[in-house]
This record gives structure tokens, C-alpha cells and sequence, in this order.
């Protein structure tokens, strides 16, 4: 093990070095090339980022519920019930009963081309 003495000797033997003389002027064309914006190569990670955001809150956005509607609750409760209840009927029923909406069923009844005339 060294002591003190001898390591604080081995110490002295490096001396630390100066910057070599060209790195002044390394750094400051660097400096000028980026300000000058002939690299703006280094913008499209922000923006790539900025995008990937902007789409991502979009997707969540549309995955959310729309507004309630109880006539839809309820005929999904009746398919359920049909189907013989449980969480398994109850998940097959939200699948395949419709979401949209209709303003006149009567008129919808009406249009609906496998009705016979």
C-alpha cells in the first residue's frame, strides 16, 4: 500500500495540460456554423417528437366514450339477458349492439332496403 509521501509524489509527476491553441477558434466556427443555421439537421428530433405527441393525444381523444345513451344500455342489457347474463354475455352484447344513433326510427324503418314493399 502507498503512503501518504509516496502518493502524494506520484502526484506531482502529472501536471496538467494546457488546451491545445486551436480549440479557441474550433468551438467559435462551430458556434457561428449552428447560428448561421447551416445544421439545422438537430431540429428534427423535437419535431419528430412534437408530432408523435400530437398523435398520440389524438388517438386517445378518439378512444374515449362517447356521451352516454340509455337506450343503448338497455338494449345491450336485454341482448345480455338473452344471452343468459354474466360478464361474458354482457361483453358479447356491447360488441354487437350498434352504436350510432337514429333521430327517426319510423323513417329509418321506412329506408331500410331488406323490408319488402
Amino acid at each position: 500500500m502507498l503512503s501518504e509521501g509516496d502518493l502524494e509524489s506520484l502526484l506531482k509527476r502529472y501536471r496538467v495540460a494546457d488546451p491545445s491553441t486551436d480549440l479557441g477558434p474550433t468551438i467559435l466556427a462551430e458556434a457561428a456554423r449552428i447560428a448561421n443555421g447551416s445544421d439545422l439537421a438537430w431540429t428534427w428530433g423535437p419535431l419528430a417528437a412534437a408530432a408523435l405527441v400530437v398523435v398520440w393525444l389524438a388517438a386517445q381523444v378518439a378512444m374515449t366514450d362517447a356521451a352516454a345513451d340509455p337506450v343503448r344500455d338497455a338494449e345491450v342489457a336485454f341482448v345480455a339477458e338473452i344471452l343468459g347474463g354474466g360478464e361474458d354475455a354482457a361483453a358479447y352484447a356491447d360488441l354487437v349492439v350498434p352504436v350510432g344513433t337514429v333521430d327517426d326510427p319510423i323513417g329509418a324503418l321506412a329506408e331500410d332496403p331488406w323490408l319488402v314493399k
